[in-house]
Order: structure tokens, then sequence, then C-alpha cells
């Protein structure tokens, strides 16, 4: 297995919890499977195959030994387990021992597998695919964006994540006709990094809330700014500011105060105090605190102040109640 393509989505899911709603489960299988090439000899592998029947347990002890033999040898077992009776456990476990095999027999059959497969013996065959990583691999995946069944369209995203496939994803962004499926590929361009995919989404004109969070945990600066200045959709605008705080580079203090004054309304400035939240910028909030002449924004202002804390938020607390300016 690549570890290099595995890795990254450990880390970008942790990264991006709070604003992207990819499903955790999505490598329940992939994570199985990684505890089989490793032995699993302790762990959540253990454990869940201390669930499996006798039979299931030694059957899938006998699929992991097939990964020390030759392909000529390995291949027409795994062909047998996958085209019997065996369970759908037995089946993913063979489909991952099938995918670690590189010779073209397994990659055809592969990706026969993801084309005509059922159930969770495609899915897994689709996201074992995105493991290999190869052109011919992906363009099994590729074959299958526009399925008419949201699962499979899913597990090719999926496949495309761990391929890094960003160019995929791209194309899943402009052309998909489902709404959820669009929304996850930026989503999912944001989280593996795909700036420039990004980047010519916005240069596009396409503008919605999860670009405007796909940028931001991106970390691209420039084009996030340019988008929430030229969006019209006071909603859209709203998620671009609240994302803003998820930057890598963060804004000066200047840039949110002129953010902020902006705003011609109370839900966009206060959109600005929820990035300045997430960005734990104290200082700049007392700066808006400092300046701002409406009483109830001033208020706003002061609770969000106190959210984030500090001894920016003590000063303010203190001067309030002494009737004094921080």
């Amino acid at each position: 297995m690549n570890g290099r393509k595995y890795s990254r989505w450990p880390l970008a899911l942790a990264f991006c919890l709070a604003v992207i709603s990819t499903s955790a489960s999505a490598f329940t299988g992939i994570d199985a499977a990684a505890g089989a090439a490793s032995g699993a000899g302790a762990g959540g592998g253990q454990r869940k195959e201390a669930n499996l029947s006798e039979s299931d347990q030694l059957a899938i002890a006998a699929l992991r030994s097939l990964m020390s033999l030759p392909p000529e040898q390995a291949l027409p077992r795994i062909r047998k387990v996958l085209e019997g009776q065996r369970s759908d456990d037995v089946k993913a476990r063979a489909v991952f021992v099938l995918s670690q095999i590189e010779s073209p027999e397994a990659s055809q059959l592969l990706a026969d597998l993801a084309a005509k497969g059922q159930g969770r013996t495609q899915i897994e065959a689709i996201r074992s695919l995105g493991i290999r990583g190869d052109a011919a691999a992906m363009q099994a995946v590729h074959a299958l964006v526009n399925d008419t069944r949201p699962e499979v369209r899913s597990a090719t995203r999926e496949a495309m994540i761990i391929a890094n496939d960003r160019a995929g994803l791209l194309q899943i962004a402009k052309s998909a006709t489902d709404e959820d499926d669009v929304r996850s590929a930026i989503e999912a361009l944001g989280a593996i990094g795909g700036t420039k995919e990004l980047r010519e989404l916005a240069d596009s004109g396409v503008a919605s809330a999860p670009l405007m969070t796909a940028l931001a945990i991106s970390g691209d600066k420039e084009s996030l700014l340019r988008l929430i200045k030229s969006e019209t959709n006071a909603d859209t605008r709203v998620e671009g500011l609240r994302a803003l705080g998820l930057l890598s580079e963060k804004l000066s203090s200047t840039e949110w105060q002129d953010l902020y004054a902006s705003m011609p309304d109370a839900k966009q400035k206060r959109a600005v105090l929820n990035g300045l939240v997430i960005a734990s910028d104290d200082q700049t909030l007392l700066a808006l605190y400092r300046k701002e002449q409406d009483s109830k924004m001033k208020r706003e202002i002061l609770r969000t102040l106190s959210i984030v804390g500090g001894d920016a938020a003590l000063d303010a607390i203190d001067a309030a109640i002494e009737g004094q300016q921080p």
C-alpha cells in the first residue's frame, strides 16, 4: 500500500471535522484492511474478527497468507472466494489482498469487481482502486462517477481522495448534477490541498458555502477574500466570513477591521466576529470593541470576546463594569 496516499486522509479529516460533512465511516473497509496488512495482532481489527464465525476467521487468516505467495498461486484462490458464497467480511478482505497484487490480471479483476460487483464487495473494490492509484485503476473509477446509486458515487470520490486525484474531483465539482456530489467533491479538494483546482472553480464564477470553506482549508487566502468581496448573496458571504478563521495564513488585524467595517448589516458583521473566534484573535476583537459606536453591536463584541477569553476580554469586561473605555 502507498503509505503517503493512505495517511493524508486522517490528517485532513481531523483538521476539517468541524466544517466538513464527509462520512466518518467512509474508510471503515480500508482501515480494517490496513489492520490485516499489518497482521491485526491487536486492536480494532482483532476485536472485529472476534465477532465473526470460526469459519470466517479461518478464511481471513488464509487470505492473509496469500499475500506472501506469487500472484499465479494467490489469484485463483482469491477469485474462488469472490465468486463463491463466503460472507461479505471475507470477500472484503479478499478484495484488499487482491489490491496488493501487482499484475495485469489482478488489476483487471479489481476493475471488473468495481464495475459489476454487488454491495460491499463492489464498494471495497472501488476504494481499492484508489489505493492502487495508477492510470488504469483511476480510469475504472472515473467510469462510475455517474452511477445511479449514491453509495457507488460516494465510493468513487473516496477512491479519488485516496489517490489524490484532484482532476477527477474537479470534474465532479464542475459537472455533477447532484448537489451533494458537488459539495462533497469541493470539500474533498479542500481536504487534500487542491488549491489550484479550487481556484479554478472560484475563477469560473462558481460561488458556494462549501467552496468558501474549502478555499479556507486549502489556505488560499487571496481567492477566498476575492470571492467574499464579490459575492452578492448574503448567506454565502456569511459562510465565507466565518471560514476566514480557518486560514493558515491569518488575516492581519487591519484586514479584519476593514472587512467588519465594510459589512452592510449586523448578520454579516457577526459572521466576521465568528471568524475571529475561530482564529482566536482577541486583540482584533478588542480593537473592534473600542471603535464600535452601535451599542447593540458593542455588546455583541463583548460577548464574543468573552468566548475567546484572554487578557483582552478581561480588560474589556473590567472597563465595562467600571463604565470606562478599555
